[in-house]
């Protein structure tokens, strides 16, 4: 999980501490989050950035092809609300990354093409599992190396930040803080880190 700690990082990063305006990064997805030689995450493709709270994607005479809006976003990691309003904010960003994480725990892509399916709509879908039942939903690759406790706290941020009440999304230093207190293989490195998650 030092993936998602290091992505929350810098999303609170460009959320929180980028001068006097946050920057809403727009199309958080696992293509456009790197890894160096030591397995340290790195954001990239600022192309959908936007500065400020909330902001229209389109202003006059902005990003149009013929009478469409052009929509900042990747299928299965874009926000429904961003979807429905044309309206850039944060949260956006939040969903985007409960969208990666739901991607590191389950071992599925966002979006499913075989399937037809979102995978951020499908855990929705599923409601509150009893423990039990969320590990069924880790990815087979880890066989049993890992900790159900974390793996319940993942699930539950994750729902929070897929959650179509966008008030009740949290923000990337809750994210942060939620991580340093209950998810502990977010700190582990080298061979032990690898274990778990």
């Amino acid at each position: 999980m030092a993936i998602a700690y290091q992505l929350a990082e810098a999303i609170d990063y460009l959320h929180s501490n980028v001068g006097d305006v946050p920057i809403v990064h727009g199309d958080i997805k696992a293509s456009n989050v790197l890894l160096d030689g030591e397995q340290s995450c790195k954001l990239c493709d600022f192309g959908s950035a936007k500065m400020g709270f909330s902001s229209a994607v389109a202003t006059v005479g902005g990003p149009r092809r013929g009478k469409k809006l052009v929509m900042m976003g990747s299928l299965g990691y874009s926000d429904p609300c961003y979807l429905r309003t044309g309206l850039a904010s944060k949260k956006n960003d939040i969903y985007s990354f409960g969208v990666i994480v739901l991607e590191l725990v389950t071992g599925r892509e966002a979006f499913s093409e075989e399937k037809g399916e979102v995978l951020a709509a499908v855990i929705r879908k599923r409601g509150d599992e009893k423990a039990g039942d969320l590990a069924g939903l880790v990815d087979p690759k880890l066989g049993s190396e890992f900790d159900l406790g974390e793996v319940e706290a993942m699930f539950e941020m994750a729902r929070k930040c897929v959650g179509l009440a966008v008030s009740v999304r949290p923000s990337a230093a809750e994210i942060v803080e939620s991580m340093k207190a209950s998810v502990a293989s977010a700190f582990m490195c080298g061979e032990e880190g690898k274990k778990k998650f």
